[in-house]
């Protein structure tokens, strides 16, 4: 509560600054303003009595993230960012003209920035801070959900490190993009559906379908998720913890996924566009075959129904793992691989394995965190192709994959004690 309140307060100075007409914004100032919330943040993290045991994580993250905003600012003389740069600039240049007077932007990114600017002044350095902040809010929680799985501490502590120090997640989780606030937005509707997975109270479920729609503001290719969740209504019995494979149950949720993804794709524009005013279809709809990081060559288009039918798992397969190693074309393929991809074939592998060894008492529950995973994933891998626009939107779902990973990395344990007793 300290960080929150000292965040008030801030913003409530900022905004004063602002009414008075004193439009500098040193950096200097808002260092100390932005040292001042850390300090906050930190004995909030430190005085956590359900998620202290998890401290260490969590303020490597915050200030992993935090150096990553700073060298993001003033470290462009050595090294551009990934996604920083002609991008980031562009979305900040359109907070700059709705800032100005400007109703309009291309996206709704920048409309809520600039709104927020006219709030309290310009400073890009706060900008990107209140934007790093979606992504703490995520980070935690992901910590706030394990405990519902009754995953092991020693699992839970290993998968926030590796969320606090992937490199592609550090890079969208602070600059001036809308990645952070939609995956914010993803992971408070995937904690809400955690909750009602535990509760059964159904206003859960519909503030997790309220978040998709937040996220969908953004970018509508989130509402992919809507989907994941509508086919685990389908699949999932919640008080037997049971799927429920019925061959009606299969088909229905296999053909709603297939009816809306071809709907959204090729009718999207007309659909969508107006309504969540993003430029999501030019985006997410980006199947040319342009760039040396295309994959589209391989993976076909959606054209018609059957298309969709032959190419999904090529698109999830390159959506979620490429680059691979005969498309790397530098060592910045090569970063990408190991800094992001790797995590992704890895979370999989583990889901697989937990479902179809069922040692793990929650080995239905990564099912169902799969299947939630895959609707969202569904709509984004038919709409990209080229590796540089899927490591940007996957991270975008990356908490989901995270606790897919803590959820399955649990029947691994279980494996290693089996395998401990039998030599015994």
């Amino acid at each position: 509560m300290r960080s929150i309140f000292t965040l008030i307060v801030e913003l409530l100075f900022l905004n004063a600054m602002e009414l008075f007409g004193i439009k500098e914004r040193s950096a200097l100032m808002i260092s100390i303003l932005i040292g001042a919330f850390s300090l906050a943040f930190c004995m909030d993290v430190e005085n956590d009595r359900t998620s202290n045991y998890l401290k260490h994580e969590l303020l490597l993250g915050y200030f992993c993230r935090l150096f990553m905003l700073y060298f993001d600012m003033y470290g462009h003389s050595i090294y551009v960012l990934p996604n920083s740069g002609a991008d980031s600039s562009m979305f900040f240049a359109g907070a700059l003209r709705v800032y100005n007077g400007a109703e309009t932007g291309r996206t709704f990114f920048p409309v809520v920035m600039g709104y927020i600017f006219r709030w309290i002044g310009v400073s890009r350095l706060y900008g990107q801070f209140l934007v790093m902040l979606c992504s703490i809010v995520s980070f935690y929680l992901l910590a706030r959900m394990m405990p519902y799985f009754h995953i092991p501490v020693s699992i839970q502590k290993s998968t926030m490190m590796i969320v606090a120090v992937l490199p592609n997640v550090l890079i969208l989780s602070v600059v001036f993009l809308r990645e952070s606030i939609v995956t914010m937005f993803i992971t408070i509707a995937l904690y809400c559906f955690v909750r009602w997975a535990s509760s059964g109270k159904e206003v859960w479920f519909g503030i997790s379908f309220a978040s998709i729609g937040m996220a969908a503001f953004f970018h509508s290719g989130a509402a992919g998720m809507a989907l994941g969740l509508i086919i685990v209504r389908l699949l999932y019995d919640r008080k037997k913890n049971q799927i429920h494979l019925r061959f009606a149950n299969i088909v229905l949720a296999t053909a709603l996924s297939i009816f809306i993804t071809f709907i959204y794709l090729n009718y999207g524009e007309v659909l969508f566009t107006k309504m969540a005013r993003v430029d999501s279809l030019s985006d997410i709809a980006n199947t040319n075959e342009a760039g040396g990081s295309s994959y589209a060559a391989y993976v076909g288009n959606s054209d018609s129904i059957s298309n969709m039918i032959i190419y999904t798992i090529p698109r999830i397969i390159y959506f979620l793992f490429s680059p691979f190693p005969w498309q790397w074309r530098g060592f910045s393929d090569i970063i990408a691989f190991f800094g992001s991809s790797l995590f992704y074939i890895l979370s999989v592998y583990s889901a697989i394995r937990c479902i179809i060894n069922r040692r793990s008492d929650n080995h239905v529950l990564a099912a169902v965190i799969l299947l939630i995973a895959i609707g969202v994933v569904f709509v984004f891998a038919w709409g990209c192709a080229n590796t540089g626009t899927a490591a940007r939107h996957r991270e975008k779902m990356v908490m989901i994959f995270a606790l897919l990973w803590a959820v399955s990395q649990d029947s691994f344990t279980r494996d290693d004690r089996h395998l401990r007793q039998q030599i015994i």
